[in-house]
């Protein structure tokens, strides 16, 4: 294992340097599908510990077996979501939609990951072993997506309030529009309008007076 003294370490630092160790893992992390994983390879460092090396050979290996046999691990829509995590845990935080959607994708991928290796558990042992530490939710996956579509817009059926607060906005909004149909019509008929129609902007409604009849409308 790598020590912490400075005097020892610096000689070492060279010795990565001039085996190109920086180069080696840039190289290795443009090949991760995660930032995650890249943000792991690139601040990776030699090691002799044994155990561990071992360990990590057995995973390789297995992973690389599976690679051979044209079998890629469903690994699709990973998201880098630790930041959101943490947000989910302070009082009062709000997650919007879309990272929601993202959760919801992680979660997605370790259940198929979990359901890719299970029947693979005596070929792959070591990767069995490693898919007990992911978390899966089934029923979160389902209200998220119940709530969510795949833009991040709630949906109205979200819940029964939302549902009827949007009704009254859209309601409320079908009479203000109506109303003010009537109003460019009458003053269009007028020629006090530039255009024979209203506009938004900035979500308010406005009424394209002509300038010398501003004041008087």
């Amino acid at each position: 294992m790598l020590v912490s003294d400075k005097g020892r370490l610096e000689p070492f630092s060279e010795t990565l340097r001039q085996l190109e160790f920086k180069s080696v893992t840039e190289f290795i992390a443009k090949k991760c599908v995660s930032q995650t994983g890249r943000e792991l390879i690139l601040g990776s460092l030699p090691t002799n510990n044994l155990d561990w090396l071992r360990k990590e050979h057995n995973l390789i290996g297995e992973a690389y077996s599976l690679l051979v046999q044209n079998e890629n691990l469903p690994l699709e829509n990973l998201h880098d979501v630790r930041h959101k995590l943490y947000k989910s845990q302070i009082q009062n935080a709000v997650l919007l939609p879309t990272d929601l959607l993202e959760i919801c994708d992680m979660m997605r991928v370790a259940r198929a990951v979990k359901s890719y290796i299970k029947p693979r558990n005596e070929e792959c042992p070591f990767l069995f072993s490693l898919i007990a530490e992911l978390y899966d939710d089934k029923l979160m996956e389902k209200h998220i997506n119940d709530a969510i579509d795949d833009t991040g817009y709630v949906k109205d059926t979200a819940s029964r309030e939302l549902a009827r607060i949007r009704a009254d906005i859209n309601s409320k909004s079908a009479r203000l529009r109506s109303r003010l149909n009537k109003i460019v019509r009458q003053f269009s008929d007028e020629e006090m309008l530039q255009d024979e129609f209203f506009t938004v902007r900035e979500g308010r409604f406005v009424v394209p007076v002509k300038v010398e009849n501003k004041r008087q409308l």
